[in-house]
């Protein structure tokens, strides 16, 4: 079986000061492991690159194909590369590298990724971290590794506000079970921890500023 990857990575946000720098580097950097066979050893045809370029850091190469890092667009290259794979695999890899943040949403914390089009009026630009891995959960991959480089946050209109996130929600996947106390519960420096759900194994790494904010 084969292996699949989603790379994302945004520098640019919704002003000067919300700029990254290191994030497209990163990502590229994670793509060209993610394609190297001693590597990731994933096929060129199923890595789904999506970046936002900022003003001052990296960009990728002419001959290099991405798509815009809208949460639109991180949500078509999922879809994507679950039509291209059936859902199934040897191993898949998820990350991503940008800003996140941490909002009270119905009385409780939740973390989010955020699309290079989030701003304080289109906030659901964004996706919940839990909706996105128990979707994950329901797919038929062997191995799931992800690695989320996004430190927390506090929204840019101020800590304990309450809005709308985005969330992963297709209407086919079905069943799925929340593993994210499970996979959190460990210690450690990156936040790693493994977790079976029927036959696959799902690996999280996380910085610490996120872990801290989702337990």
């Amino acid at each position: 079986m084969a292996n699949w990857a989603v790379v994302v990575g945004v520098d640019r946000y919704w002003s000067d000061a919300a700029h990254l720098k290191g994030a497209v580097r990163d990502a590229l950097a994670m793509r060209e492991w993610l394609l190297d066979p001693p590597g990731g050893d994933v096929p060129a045809d199923n890595l789904q690159l999506v970046l936002a370029p900022g003003p001052n850091g990296a960009q990728p190469e002419a001959d290099v194909e991405w798509a815009l890092g809208t949460k639109a667009n991180i949500i078509v290259a999922i879809n994507d590369l679950m039509q291209l794979s059936g859902g199934q695999g040897e191993r898949l890899y998820f990350y991503f590298a940008g800003h996140g943040l941490t909002a009270r949403v119905s009385n409780r914390d939740e973390s989010a990724l955020l699309g290079t089009d989030f701003t304080s009026i289109n906030t659901d630009n964004s996706i919940a971290l839990r909706s996105l891995w128990e979707y994950f959960e329901t797919t038929q991959f062997a191995d799931q590794f992800f690695f989320v480089d996004a430190c927390r946050n506090v929204p840019p209109w101020g800590e304990g506000a309450e809005f709308e996130l985005g969330r992963w929600t297709p209407s086919w996947a079905k069943g799925s079970a929340s593993f994210l106390k499970r996979a959190l519960s460990g210690s450690g420096r990156h936040g790693s921890r493994s977790t079976n759900s029927c036959s696959s194994s799902m690996s999280v790494w996380l910085t610490p500023c996120l872990i801290s904010s989702m337990r």
